[in-house]
């Protein structure tokens, strides 16, 4: 298969873009739990105990560790059944076209490191403002967004 070094370039441009925007939003969590730590915004729902929080807190991380497991040994085949439910008439979209496979993984990638950081906002909130249940699932997710981070040289190998 020929592919056009503009075509992968693209591609990973726009995988890039992506994780840079995710790197904010991660980012932003982090300045409202803050927010919601020096009084700035207020909630009104009481929290859990505290052995509950953490019975959650390891739930939410064995998620998030289940999900990277899973994506491993399973992506490629989840990309295949994503491009076979929502086939493309373009001739570049093709199943068989590496660079949006490689998009795709990714992109999902990307969403499950986020995920991490999502899981510890409930974790915040849930447990009534505990910071270091937060800042353990932020700086997981920021590790993992560094891990997948695009590199360029992975994909001109495609």
């Amino acid at each position: 298969m020929n592919i056009e070094k503009n075509e992968i370039q693209f591609a990973y441009q726009r995988a890039r873009a992506k994780t840079f925007k995710c790197l904010i939003r991660i980012v932003l969590y982090a300045i409202l739990v803050e927010c919601f730590r020096n009084g700035l915004i207020t909630s009104t729902y009481p929290p859990v105990s505290g052995r509950l929080a953490t019975v959650l807190r390891y739930v939410l991380l064995s998620f998030t560790l289940i999900d990277l497991v899973a994506l491993r040994f399973m992506g490629d085949r989840l990309i295949e059944k994503l491009i076979t439910v929502h086939p493309s008439t373009d001739e570049s979209n093709s199943q068989s076209n590496p660079v949006q496979k490689r998009y795709l993984l990714s992109v999902i990638y990307l969403l499950v490191s986020e995920l991490a950081a999502i899981y510890g906002l409930i974790i915040f909130y849930i447990s009534g403002g505990n910071a270091a249940y937060f800042y353990t699932f932020w700086l997981l997710s920021l590790v993992l967004t560094g891990i997948h981070f695009p590199r360029i040289e992975d994909w001109q190998d495609i």
